[in-house]
């Protein structure tokens, strides 16, 4: 893990299985803000009588998840988003088969491998609809809740450097309560919320062990609003399919998703740990009430949950 039991400011690089960084690391390092530039977000109103979610692809601070698994998944994404003979197999149709959806990617690609994070925003810019955020949690793979205050604030402002580098208003947060807590993190999320126009506004919050609810913070609710400007979202997990805890097959997901009260919004956070494949987020999909359901990215997800808090 990130951390010992003596030392909390740490964080890592997950690059385990990934031996040829000195090769991807050859080109000039990414350090012009405006060299990677996503895909403009399209403003939406909120309507009280829809649902909104947003899927989030994780594990995105693993090097060899960068370049090996998502690298499959995303010709996977193409080949049906762009494809209309393949729509008919998840009962999609130019609806939702270019579905918005969100990755996790390193901000250590800006340095190690600027040709490999060109390339997937190069992959956005095809489907339209496919967009990024910093992985666990931010800059590094740490627990920011076990950082002393002056290791939180020197973090937050790398963070929001890297952010403004990479064109990205989210990020992936994970806590791990045997090094740290979410009421330890609380005033670490409330420095963005004290910014006039905060460049990180969405915290997607993951446990760790990820088997254990977050508790801290949120209590029974699936967000936390700061400062009307930062949205903390308790995100729900999907690592599998074969029905138990975080892993329903994309029917009962499906219905459950479908079955979420009116106005609600939602942050859904997808891990392959539990045998889930790319395939089985159209399934689902293919499966959802699109006349109740909306599929929305970060920014919009943050919009909508401003919007929810403030009806």
């Amino acid at each position: 893990e990130a951390e010992t039991d003596c030392v909390s400011s740490l964080g890592q690089v997950a690059s385990k299985g990934v031996p040829n960084l000195s090769w991807f690391s050859l080109a000039d390092p990414i350090e012009d803000v405006g060299t990677l530039v996503q895909q403009p977000t399209e403003p939406i109103t909120f309507d009280p009588t829809k649902v909104y979610i947003s899927f989030l692809i994780g594990d995105g601070d693993n090097f060899r998840f960068v370049i090996e698994r998502h690298q499959n998944w995303w010709q996977t994404r193409k080949d049906i988003c762009t494809n209309e003979e393949n729509w008919a197999a998840y009962n999609v149709t130019e609806e939702n088969a270019c579905f918005p959806l969100v990755w996790s990617i390193s901000p250590q690609t800006l340095r190690t491998s600027p040709g490999i994070i060109e390339w997937y925003y190069d992959q956005a810019q095809i489907t339209g609809n496919d967009f990024f955020v910093l992985p666990p949690s931010g800059e590094l793979y740490s627990y920011p809740g076990g950082f002393s205050e002056d290791d939180q604030a020197s973090y937050k402002e790398s963070m929001q450097r890297t952010a403004k580098l990479m064109n990205i208003s989210g990020t992936v947060h994970w806590e791990f309560p045997l090094f740290s807590t979410w009421n330890n993190a609380l005033p670490y999320f409330e420095q963005y919320a004290q910014d006039e126009d905060p460049v990180v506004n969405g915290f997607h919050c993951v446990n760790v062990p990820y088997f254990e609810p977050i508790l801290e913070i949120f209590g029974l609710a699936d967000k936390k609003v700061l400062n009307d400007k930062v949205v903390l979202f308790k995100s729900k997990e999907w690592r599998g399919v074969n029905d138990l805890p975080n892993a329903m097959s994309p029917t009962n997901y499906a219905k459950e998703i479908n079955s979420y009260e009116p106005g609600a919004v939602k942050s859904i956070y997808i891990t392959s740990d539990g045998g889930l494949t790319f395939t089985d987020i159209y399934e689902l999909v293919g499966k959802l009430d699109m006349d109740k359901i909306v599929i929305v990215n970060q920014e919009q997800l943050v919009e909508m949950a401003l919007a929810a808090e403030n009806r």
